[in-house]
């Protein structure tokens, strides 16, 4: 539809597929390209490969910094980034020894880019949610996902993106469904792709049920034709279409 801009949201896990993931961007021509773990040196390739876009750091790890991503072929008219987790404000080094150290040391940011096209401006909306031990709930993702639900209910109409590092159908991943629109349908189970994901350990039972990554919207969109894609990361890229809900 001539009215439709077609989207991207893909966990690239640091650029370890590239060799993967950049032909597939190249092949699918999204509008728009949301990205997490995403480091610094690769923005620029994304950037070749889609349009400009924003970059937003949430740690460094192995001295890259990485983190968040939005790219468009159309222009971005302007751009918010809001920190929503209670953790540190400075980008700091990762400190992998634990969950909870490593939610310590990072940064959950919410970028938001406001797209120019023809039919008017569309809000795109992604970020990396924290993550906890195989799906279970922390009191720090309860807290962020609270803040995150705050910081959400004042921009207006958009679309989310996202790794959210909760399953669907578990306690986090229900507090967004039940205020915004999953639009993920329901026979896809899971997000990760088990052949790749933690290079590839046989955990596939793990796995199974580990829908966490999203697409979410407001009313004032229609997001339709999505599909999950594997074979492209450690997680299943999502493709979609999204337009504006047209009134009456």
């Amino acid at each position: 539809m001539a009215d439709t801009l077609k989207l991207i949201q893909l966990n690239i896990e640091r650029g370890k597929h590239m060799d993967v993931t950049l032909p597939f961007i190249l092949q699918e021509k999204p509008d728009i390209l949301c990205l997490q773990e995403l480091v610094r040196p690769l923005v620029s390739q994304f950037e070749r490969a889609v349009g400009p876009g924003f970059f937003v750091p949430m740690r460094r790890i192995e001295g890259n910094e990485e983190g968040i991503g939005i790219f468009s072929r159309h222009p971005i008219f302007s751009h918010t980034v809001v920190q929503y987790s209670m953790g540190t404000e400075e980008v700091q080094d990762y400190n992998g020894s634990s969950y909870d150290a490593g939610h310590a040391s990072s940064r959950f940011m919410l970028l938001v880019a406001d797209i120019e096209v023809p039919q008017g401006r569309y809000r795109v909306a992604t970020t990396h949610f924290p993550v906890t031990s195989k799906g279970s709930v922390t009191e720090y993702q309860r807290a962020d996902m609270e803040h995150l639900l705050t910081e959400l209910a004042g921009q207006g109409e958009f679309v989310l993106t996202g790794d959210f590092n909760a399953p669907r159908g578990g306690e986090i991943f229900s507090k967004l469904a039940g205020a915004y629109k999953d639009n993920v349908p329901a026979h896809y189970k899971t997000s990760l792709d088990v052949p790749r994901h933690r290079n590839g350990t046989d955990h596939s039972e793990e796995l199974a049920d580990k829908m966490v990554d999203g697409i979410f919207s407001t009313p004032g969109y229609v997001v339709s034709d999505v599909r999950l894609q594997g074979g492209v990361s450690d997680h299943c890229a999502i493709v979609a279409h999204v337009a504006k809900q047209h009134e009456g």
